[in-house]
């Protein structure tokens, strides 16, 4: 199971490892999963369900990950450890509830609906974050 969701959603995600294209990244992974909506849906429902979030949320700490280091980056500033993994965390958070709510819903959403949502949402958030952590910093 997890090499062939590896292998699938390698493929989608091997352009989208940038802050500026994360959303083509969030839905490559749900439309990975929409794509074989049968059998992502039988081991999520199965024993195997830790095993496939845990899979997921590795993607998506990528993108994440990415993200703020590009954002941060583009800004010129640099990031304290500490506050790199509390906005890691706190984004995870979001992008695993929105994929558990996804999987928890049998994938009747649109991935495309769901990414265009969380992009109307969240654009330049990062950006406006780490503004916010630089100015209670100094």
């Amino acid at each position: 199971m997890e090499d062939a969701y590896r292998t699938d959603i390698d493929e989608g995600l091997r352009e989208c490892n940038t802050y500026h294209n994360w959303v083509e990244g969030f839905k490559a992974i749900l439309g990975t999963l929409y794509s074989s909506k049968k059998a992502y849906l039988h081991i999520y429902n199965s024993s195997k369900r830790d095993d496939l979030i845990r899979i997921i949320g590795g993607h998506g700490k990528t993108l994440v990950e990415q993200g703020i280091e590009d954002c941060a980056r583009d800004k010129g500033m640099e990031v304290s450890p500490k506050d790199k993994k509390f906005m890691t965390r706190f984004y995870m958070n979001v992008f695993m509830g929105i994929v558990k709510d996804f999987l928890d819903g049998r994938m009747t959403e649109d991935p495309e609906y769901i990414a265009s949502r969380c992009d109307a949402m969240m654009r330049h958030h990062i950006r406006t974050t780490l503004d916010n952590l630089q100015a209670i910093l100094t």
